[in-house]
């Protein structure tokens, strides 16, 4: 949705890929910030400092596949943690770190990210 955001975080051992099928996906990549409108693909690798949110006004929709399995888990905790909690809400980002602790995901958290202006 738009302003929806990630804080800056890494995969250890997961690769992440993106094809924006609606929208623009904004994505912080260790120092570079791009915009990607749809029809784009945008690969992670495995280790490498990302973020990504929508500054739009419109709702991005991607294609998420990450490689090896196992990181899908976390979208269940994400759906749970919505009926609760929403973005904007001051505790939501430290429950969903709590989340992915507890759910052991291949995420390490690196730092607060603001989507930029």
């Amino acid at each position: 949705m738009p302003g929806y955001h990630t804080n800056l975080h890494r995969h250890p051992h997961t690769d992440e890929a993106f094809y924006v099928l609606e929208g623009v996906l904004t994505v912080k990549i260790n120092d570079g910030v791009s915009e990607y409108p749809a029809g784009s693909y945008v690969l992670i690798p495995r280790g490498t400092p990302h973020a990504f949110g929508n500054r739009g006004k419109v709702p991005t929709r991607i294609l998420l596949t990450m490689t090896p399995g196992g990181f899908e888990r976390s979208f269940r905790d994400r759906v749970e943690l919505f009926k609760t909690a929403k973005p904007d809400d001051a505790d939501f980002r430290q429950k969903r770190q709590a989340n992915a602790v507890k759910g052991n995901y291949d995420v390490e958290f690196l730092e607060n990210w603001s989507l930029p202006k």
